[in-house]
């Protein structure tokens, strides 16, 4: 349930994460591919069972990928998204076998516990882009909306995706426990 909860928790935070890295939505586009290299990689661990005990091998794969998912809000370049979600898919990648029922409840759960915290296309809390537009009046005059001022043009994001990823990542843990 939690790895659905935190892949599924992702995907929405996308042009969240355009906004703060300042980059296209093409780059961030990206993100799946890593996690695919990941989870590929991650798959791989499963020979070391033979040779390593497999409770401790997961419980380890498991907290990377608590802090791959934690640490994704606190990324400032590309690279450091791509480096956490290939972390987040290694993980996954030993643990894909097992729980898939509660891995789907966990896909429908991210999203709800995403939608109060991922703003997508707005500038600021309930403010869009075309707020912010300039209208030119008849007389030359050009006004702005109200809605659009310089705090809220300078509104970081970062915060509000921390939460709900904090609290996935935390979730996780508690399937090593």
């Amino acid at each position: 349930m939690f790895s659905g909860l935190t892949l599924s928790s992702m995907a929405p935070a996308f042009v969240d994460y355009r906004a703060l890295l300042h980059t296209e939505m093409q780059w961030i586009g990206l993100f799946p591919m890593f996690q695919a290299i990941g989870i590929f990689c991650g798959s791989f661990v499963t020979i070391a069972f033979k040779y390593v005990n497999r409770q401790i091998l997961l419980s380890i794969l498991i907290i990377l990928q608590c802090l791959g998912t934690i640490f994704q809000p606190w990324s400032t370049q590309l690279w450091h998204l791509y480096l956490c979600i290939f972390v987040y898919g290694f993980g996954i990648g030993a643990w894909n076998g097992s729980n898939n029922f509660i891995y789907g409840v966990g896909t429908i759960l991210g999203p709800l516990l995403d939608k109060n915290y991922v703003l997508g296309e707005q500038i600021c809390p309930g403010v869009y882009e075309d707020d912010c537009k300039l209208v030119s009046l008849s007389n030359h005059a050009i006004i702005s909306s109200g809605l659009c001022t310089d705090e809220c043009r300078a509104y970081d994001r970062r915060p509000r995706l921390k939460i709900p990823l904090l609290i996935g990542g935390c979730l996780q843990l508690l399937v090593v426990d």
